[in-house]
């Protein structure tokens, strides 16, 4: 019977099956994975190499496999993406919900977070990195926002053995009790106007003609309730008489690689069944429809273009588009700005708080 020979390095210690050095002392660990192919750890020293070894031994155990462990986050978020656009296609979630989220992504994770891979990711990192968003200013709702695909990314990479456990559990906890005490004992931030301030800027509105377009959006948007997307998307056989019929909702959005693709005009369902609905069409809403629309005519306002085969939109602006979020929050800054600043010239006390179409 032959003898073993056991190999040793160039200290004389003897090695264990499938370590080894290498010429100029760096040691290394080789095993196969579950597909066959040969796999490499190294280490400066033996007691750091086995150290690693007891971590491959529980990985190989566990069926974690290594090539998607050493994805990074923002490799590993190409999966989600890939099952988020699947989503899109069956209508699960809409585009503009995915183009939200790869926005924020891009925008506060893919430079820094998103760097790091999915197997170095620990629950503090994710506590730290939320607590350093905080401390730049963003709000509880904007830091969940961003640890959706975050959370739904290291949720996949635990169910495809890429990791043993997704560290998001609990990472948001800290920012979540830091924004709750802030708002204890405080107003609510976001309020409706008041009864005196809507009739103040409505009748402030009226006085200028180049404000009354802005005067009947929001006029109808008072007495209908309904959104901006919803508004944006009405059609002109959606208004009767009586009644306002929401089918559809317009939106303007990114849907390419992490938000940077071209932006596109889409008509789309309501969020939910309960978002098709009948609305009463009230006298003072009729009113700030009909004069829209009488001022479109007179202005010679076409509409540009058929949007997944919708024309016959009730509002467009003067270039004959639907309206957008960020347009109508734009004249409403400037028209808020505009009131306030001639409010404080005539000493009133009235003031209008920041007004957003949301």
């Amino acid at each position: 019977m032959a003898k073993l020979i056991r190999r040793k390095d160039k200290n004389g210690i003897v090695l264990e099956k499938g370590e080894g050095q290498r010429k100029y002392g760096r040691y290394f660990y080789e095993w196969s994975d579950e597909l066959g192919e040969r796999r490499f750890i190294y280490a400066t020293t033996l007691v750091e190499l086995r150290e690693k070894e007891k971590t491959v031994a529980y990985d190989v155990l566990t069926g974690i496999k290594q090539d998607g462990a050493n994805l990074t986050l923002n490799e590993a978020l190409e999966y989600w993406i890939k099952i988020r656009e699947d989503d899109v296609t069956i209508g699960a979630i809409k585009p503009t919900t995915l183009s939200q989220y790869l926005c924020t992504y891009k925008n506060h994770v893919r430079d820094s977070l998103g760097n790091l891979k999915i197997k170095d990711i620990t629950k503090p990192k994710l506590a730290a990195f939320y607590k350093r968003k905080m401390a730049d200013g963003l709000g509880i709702s904007q830091i969940t926002n961003i640890a959706k695909p975050i959370n739904q990314t290291l949720a996949i990479a635990e169910e495809e053995n890429w990791i043993r456990r997704s560290p998001t559990r609990g990472a948001l906890k800290a920012v979540a009790i830091a924004a709750k005490k802030s708002q204890d004992g405080q107003e609510t931030r976001v309020k409706a106007l008041t009864a005196e301030q809507q009739v103040s800027f409505l009748h402030w509105l009226g006085n200028n003609p180049a404000r009354l377009p802005l005067k009947w959006i929001v006029e109808t948007f008072l007495y209908s309730g309904m959104r901006i997307g919803e508004l944006s998307g009405l059609q002109k056989p959606d208004v009767s008489k009586q009644f306002i019929t929401v089918r559809h909702s317009f939106a303007y959005f990114s849907l390419g690689e992490n938000g940077r693709g071209k932006m596109q005009r889409v008509m789309q369902h309501p969020k939910s069944i309960a978002g098709k609905r009948i609305i009463p069409l009230l006298e003072p809403a009729a009113d700030a429809i009909a004069e829209y629309r009488a001022w479109m005519t007179r202005n010679g306002i076409r509409f540009a273009e058929s949007i997944d085969g919708f024309d016959d939109f009730v509002f467009l602006t003067r270039k004959g588009w639907p309206l957008t979020p960020a347009g109508v929050n734009n004249a409403l800054k400037r028209s808020v700005d505009a009131f306030n600043k001639e409010q404080a010239a005539k000493n009133e006390a009235l003031r209008l708080p920041p007004l957003s179409c949301h």
